[in-house]
């Protein structure tokens, strides 16, 4: 089974993608976005590789403006051999991509024009998918949209119109149940009406289960019937409740073992498991190292990432982590292990002081002149008074950390939490 995370990565420079104001837009700001977005997304697929990440779910925002009129770039062929490069990485890697417009891709509205522009979202979705040179496999994931009062004639128009929709964006869409409207179930109805595959989200359907009594292996097995051999693995979407948001929301990492107790319910399947969560790689990395298994040099270097977070709750439990790397073994049982200890420290209050200590630390690596070294003492003095929180004060040390490139900085985990 594959793991992957979507559109960002944390930790990982030069990766986040750029956006434009309708009022900005022009050729050259169009050419300078698009070669900044391509080629942090040519970072991201490398990154992904070389973690051996299996699936990557790129942006919708790679190219400003895609779907719209505003942006008269042929960027399709400016970009060519870039977009052809990052495709060859990303099947060097292994690693299959996609793809999930936004809430106002709709095609099954009774108002022609959001249809339309929906479509028009749609080819652009798949002429990137194809610009890449990416197989069928590689999908383009839709809801199923809104109910306008009457769910029967709103599915009808879904198939109506994905029926009609061109063969390039049909060979790759693929559609979700939600939070909201579409259970499983009835989205199981209209993909097999369509003769399009289903994706089951776990979440969603906790929130909006429908009235059928199956367990969420079986509607996997159904879902599993409407994925044809050029679909490649069925895909299905993970994520958990973030307690403090309202339902639906998705939470800020993976909790270890309630993810362990459901990939154990997919014994025997082949499926491709997507995770929605805020901390994006950081979670599919723990996910694939508690079940494939990891060496100690591949845990060395995460615990690497993860060490400001553990210093500034307490300096102690750094002990404890190292006498666990350095014990016998490697493997799903030390990644196991690994991470339930990672995740008992970060559940653990940060320390006023500690934290004080640790943004010392980390700043200064980054502070290049006097003025910043004021400024930053500044804010450290603040956050002592309680004056700010200490999110605000990590963001002014990330500031000067991109600022001036300190990537030992940028690639650590301390501004995630």
């Amino acid at each position: 089974m594959g793991i992957g995370y979507a559109c960002l990565a944390a930790g990982v420079p030069q990766t986040e993608m750029k956006s434009l104001t309708l009022a900005s837009v022009s050729e050259k700001t169009l050419m300078d976005t698009c070669r900044t977005n391509i080629a942090h997304l040519k970072n991201l697929i490398t990154y992904t590789k070389g973690q051996g990440i299996e699936l990557f779910r790129i942006s919708s925002d790679l190219i400003p403006f895609g779907s719209s009129v505003a942006n008269t770039l042929p960027w399709w062929e400016v970009f060519a051999s870039e977009l052809a490069s990052i495709g060859v990485l990303a099947q060097e890697g292994g690693i299959r991509l996609s793809m999930h417009p936004g809430q106002y891709t709709v095609i099954n509205s009774p108002n022609k024009s959001v249809v339309d522009n929906a479509i028009a979202d749609l080819l652009y979705h798949a002429r990137v998918l194809a610009s890449l040179g990416c197989t069928p496999d590689a999908k383009i994931i839709l809801h199923i949209g809104g109910g306008y009062g009457d769910k029967e004639a709103a599915s009808r128009r879904f198939i109506t119109v994905y029926r009609s929709l061109p063969h390039e964006v049909r060979q790759r869409l693929v559609i979700e149940n939600d939070d909201k409207l579409y259970t499983i179930g009835e989205v199981l109805a209209i993909a097999e009406k369509a003769g399009c595959p289903a994706v089951f989200d776990n979440l969603h359907h906790a929130i909006n289960p429908g009235r059928e009594a199956l367990t969420e292996r079986e509607w996997m097995l159904q879902c599993a019937s409407t994925w044809k051999p050029g679909d490649g693995r069925q895909k299905i979407h993970y994520s958990q409740q973030d307690p403090t948001k309202r339902a639906g929301s998705h939470s800020p990492s993976i909790a270890l073992d309630e993810f362990l107790l459901f990939y154990e319910g997919l014994s025997g399947l082949s499926i491709d498991i997507m995770l929605e969560v805020k901390d994006k790689n950081i979670s599919a990395l723990k996910c694939m190292h508690a079940t494939s298994g990891a060496t100690r040099e591949q845990l060395e270097a995460q615990w690497q990432r993860y060490r400001p977070l553990v210093h500034e709750r307490d300096p102690a439990m750094v002990w404890e982590i190292k006498e666990l790397l350095q014990g016998g073994g490697d493997g799903q049982s030390l990644g196991v292990a690994f991470y339930r200890l990672l995740e008992r420290i970060l559940a653990m209050e940060v320390s006023r002081p500690q934290a004080v200590i640790t943004a010392e630390t980390v700043a200064k690596q980054c502070i290049r002149t006097p003025t910043e070294g004021r400024r930053i003492d500044k804010r450290i003095a603040a956050y002592k008074r309680a004056e700010i929180p200490l999110d605000k004060l990590k963001q002014s040390i990330l500031t000067l950390a991109n600022n001036h490139a300190v990537d030992e900085v940028l690639t650590s985990y301390y501004f995630m939490m």
